[in-house]
């Protein structure tokens, strides 16, 4: 949380707050998967050569989507600091809710209930 907050009082800290993602990132999926990083970044490049016309399909929809939505947020963002503050909390919820479901679809398509 804290690299986030840093991002915001000095522009240089951005990188900063990318590495954490990514570093969290990494250490979550190596411990929820049981596996080595390469084991990991090998299966998820197999799942997508497997599926690519699907990650395709969903990255046009989902895209498609936050275009539309874009507009809305641009309007709120255009209020002011109340408006960026609920256009970035709006923008958060709807990208959880992309990212549950294209998790959902990979997992049908794999059979993982």
């Amino acid at each position: 949380m804290i690299p986030f907050v840093l991002m915001f009082v000095q522009k240089g800290l951005y990188y900063l707050s990318f590495l954490t993602v990514l570093l969290f990132y990494v250490k979550f999926s190596i411990i929820l998967d049981k596996g080595s990083i390469l084991q990991n970044f090998k299966k998820g490049h197999e799942f997508l050569w497997e599926h690519l016309g699907l990650t395709i399909k969903m990255a046009f929809f989902f895209g498609l989507l936050f275009s539309l939505i874009s507009f809305g947020i641009s309007m709120l963002v255009q209020i002011g600091i109340v408006g960026i503050f609920i256009a970035s909390v709006f923008t958060a919820y709807f990208g959880t809710i992309v990212n549950k479901a294209v998790l959902e679809v990979y997992r049908e398509c794999n059979g993982i209930h």
